[in-house]
């Protein structure tokens, strides 16, 4: 078992992690992370990070060790997270206005986007700008009249669409 913690301090209110097809190795994990200040976090950890065996410290059992800049993610374990820091990547999205519900990785055969859901009504859509290295609001859509919990993506081989094409079903306290 391996737990993390995320610094600053926050209350997490939704999560979602993804193993990535398309970058060079498949040996990190993507761990997108809604808070109830309006935020999300997300955070590229290298898997060898999280697999290493667990070395026994009979006093620092419960030790943090944490990734430097611009945010810490914390282990209970007693790795060598720290010295990893270099290959962990940070990124901090912001454009609701209402505590975050639900994040939800949506990966087809060319890019990896997050969808969003929040207290703000709407539901965000988020890709990587590969010229500008970072991640951008692609669209946002609003028409429920109340709190959006969460939301699904369809496959697109079960209707008639294109196949780039995401379709996102929202649920909300409006039906």
């Amino acid at each position: 078992l391996h737990r993390l913690f995320l610094s600053p301090s926050t209350v997490v209110t939704s999560m979602d992690f993804i193993f990535p097809k398309q970058r060079q190795s498949d040996d990190e994990i993507w761990i997108a992370s809604g808070d109830s200040f309006h935020k999300i976090y997300l955070d590229y950890i290298p898997v060898k990070v999280l697999t290493n065996p667990i070395e026994e410290d009979e006093g620092n059992q419960n030790q943090k060790v944490g990734i430097t800049t611009p945010r810490t993610v914390y282990s209970t374990r007693n790795d060598s997270l720290s010295q990893s820091s270099s290959a962990c990547e940070h990124h901090l999205l912001e454009g609701h206005i209402g505590t975050i519900h639900c994040v939800r990785w949506i990966q087809d055969d060319e890019e990896i986007s997050l969808a969003s859901t929040s207290d703000d009504r709407s539901v965000r859509l988020w890709s990587f700008d590969v010229i500008h290295q970072k991640w951008i609001e692609k669209w946002a859509g609003w028409g429920h009249s109340a709190r959006v919990w969460s939301l699904a993506t369809l496959n697109p081989t079960l209707y008639e669409a294109s196949p780039s094409a995401i379709q996102l079903i929202s649920v909300a306290e409006d039906g």
